[in-house]
């Protein structure tokens, strides 16, 4: 019998829902599909199940990033990266927590992340959480929006820190302006 990996025995799964919410108040559903679970999220969760250090922070472990982009990778399981993430100038005049930090792939310049607000994240049921995350009307203006993926913290305990990518998706592009925010519901399931 074959052995199987963490993320096969856990089997993970992903939706992602993008939603357009226009300054009228109307909504379009943009995108409601998956989204691929990578070996980041392997890493993250062999990490956390295997620390030996019983007072190291949940929070290394969680998904607590994200980041959008205009390029496209291949969506597959070995993805560590965005193709072309937005860099801090074109999140534009932004309520959003953006930084840079390094990640798992080593990419110089640190890549710039969106710090998700624990208050966005929702435990739907004993196995699902629902990260709400929003780009509103005065953010990432005149990009062309055709990828996103959510990110673990610092799973391997790294000096600095180190982010893993741990869930991606693209999409069709969507042309941001100030004539909407962008709503996505991303829900993990394990």
């Amino acid at each position: 019998m074959a052995s199987q990996s963490l993320l096969d025995s856990l089997n993970p799964k992903g939706h992602l829902e993008i939603i357009k919410r226009y300054t009228t108040g109307e909504t379009e559903l943009v995108l409601s599909d998956h989204n691929i679970i990578t070996n980041g999220m392997g890493t993250t969760l062999a990490s956390l199940f295997s620390s030996e250090n019983a007072s190291e922070s949940f929070d290394n472990f969680a998904l607590t990033y994200f980041q959008i982009g205009t390029g496209t990778n291949l969506m597959h399981v070995s993805a560590t990266t965005l193709h072309t993430p937005l860099p801090l100038a074109d999140y534009g005049d932004t309520d959003l927590t953006v930084s840079a930090h390094g990640m798992s792939t080593g990419v110089s310049p640190d890549p710039y992340f969106v710090h998700i607000n624990p208050a966005h994240i929702s435990k739907i049921s004993s196995t699902k959480i629902t990260y709400s995350l929003v780009l509103d009307e005065a953010t990432a203006n005149g990009s062309s929006l055709t990828e996103i993926g959510m990110f673990s913290k610092n799973p391997t305990l790294s000096t600095p820190t180190i982010s893993y990518l741990c869930a991606y998706r693209t999409f069709t592009a969507v042309a941001k302006n100030d004539s909407y925010s962008l709503i996505l519901k991303w829900t993990i399931e394990f």
